[in-house]
């Protein structure tokens, strides 16, 4: 939570008129959330109150969010202001993907942005009219925020991804950003001359995303990502500051994704440890020094897990340390009812412990990876 402290501690000398602003932004973010509070409620509102006790309870409130999730701060600081909530069964589903429909009245309405629900011209041949999504990508399309695909259409049910998030994030807050530019390679995926390098450029100086290396233009936006961005594009432009505050960004660490998990069948959680995996290629087997370590590495890639078999004893405790070395992957059980976002840029640790003996099938369900073999066995003995 050092961040928020950070942002808590400026609050003090922040002017009148930028709280202000922050708060219509909270008010509009929460309207494409469809969660808007009676005028009375939002008189109610007390900046002073949140505190980050506030923020903890909030993030607490969530089933599936541990403090050490990556979006914990963000989704926290919204949902504690009353800008966002999550589902009726106690989750916040901070890892279920966005598709492009449903970002667009998010992005725009959180960016003050004022959308006519008359609105159903100038939209793609594939938005209908009735669409309760139209009036949104006819109002991005009109100002010029997105443009389409080559073939004319829109593909509202298409996931947004990393890149294009950038882009509309940015241009709907009337971000200029013709006037950056870069020789090279920005990260070691984006070269200077990509169609979004400006974008990209733009949240790396800002300190928008964190990366170190590969950013995976292409990734899959989450909620939780999407809050994450939004949150951190706020407080950089409400509090006229260079960059979002961040410890990690000075730190130079990448960022390490600590997110919890519960299996059926066993516990599960996530430890801030930051080993390194081994890297390589082929079936292979983890477990000859479990009993000594608890640990296994894992290397994640296109398309494969490494090793891709895995063995611990009944009622053993393990630490699964995953390091990605190419792509953007998640780890699947289904008999535990493990399901993981694993981290681009750092390590994620997972904790099992399975009292059941047998085998179970692991895999990442991220596009069509596990139909290109990315999946693997982990044998309870």
């Amino acid at each position: 939570m050092t961040r928020m402290r950070l942002y808590f501690l400026m609050i003090p000398i922040m002017k009148i008129n930028r709280i202000i602003s922050a708060l219509s932004i909270v008010i509009l973010v929460l309207a494409a959330l469809s969660i808007v509070p009676s005028p009375s409620a939002q008189a109610q509102f007390n900046l002073e109150a949140l505190t980050e006790a506030s923020i903890d309870t909030a993030i607490e409130s969530y089933s599936d969010i541990s403090m050490n999730h990556p979006n914990a701060d963000a989704v926290g600081y919204l949902s504690a202001r009353g800008a966002i909530q999550g589902y009726a069964d106690g989750t916040f589903k901070v890892d279920q993907a966005v598709n492009r429909a449903e970002a667009l009245k998010i992005i725009l309405l959180g960016g003050s942005i004022d959308v006519e629900a008359s609105l159903t011209t100038n939209a793609f041949p594939d938005v209908p009219g009735s669409a309760w999504y139209t009036p949104f990508v006819a109002k991005a399309r009109t100002m010029g925020i997105i443009a389409g695909n080559p073939d004319g259409t829109f593909r509202p049910a298409t996931t947004l991804n990393l890149a294009e998030a950038l882009k509309i994030v940015l241009l709907a807050k009337e971000r200029d950003v013709s006037t950056l530019s870069a020789s090279g390679m920005i990260y070691t995926d984006v070269e200077a001359g990509s169609w979004f390098a400006p974008y990209v450029l733009y949240a790396k100086n800002k300190n928008l995303i964190e990366a170190s290396g590969n950013i995976y233009p292409g990734q899959p936006m989450s909620r939780g990502k999407l809050v994450e961005l939004m949150f951190r594009l706020s407080v950089v432009l409400e509090n006229n500051l260079e960059r979002f505050p961040d410890d990690s960004a000075s730190s130079g660490t990448d960022s390490t994704d600590t997110s919890s998990t519960t299996g059926t069948t066993g516990t599960g959680g996530t430890t801030g440890d930051t080993d390194t995996g081994t890297t390589g290629s082929g079936s292979t087997t983890a477990g000859a020094d479990l009993e000594a370590s608890l640990k296994i590495s894992l290397s994640v890639g296109n398309f494969l897990f490494n090793p891709n078999e895995i063995r611990i004893n009944a009622g053993q405790e393990a630490q699964l340390q995953f390091t990605s070395v190419s792509g953007f992957h998640d780890f699947n059980i289904d008999e535990l009812g493990i399901s993981r976002q694993l981290s681009t840029s750092g390590t994620t640790t997972i904790e099992l412990k399975v009292d059941q003996p047998g085998s179970y099938t692991f895999y990442c369900s991220v596009g069509n990876h596990r139909a290109l073999g990315m999946e693997g066995t982990l044998i309870v003995e």
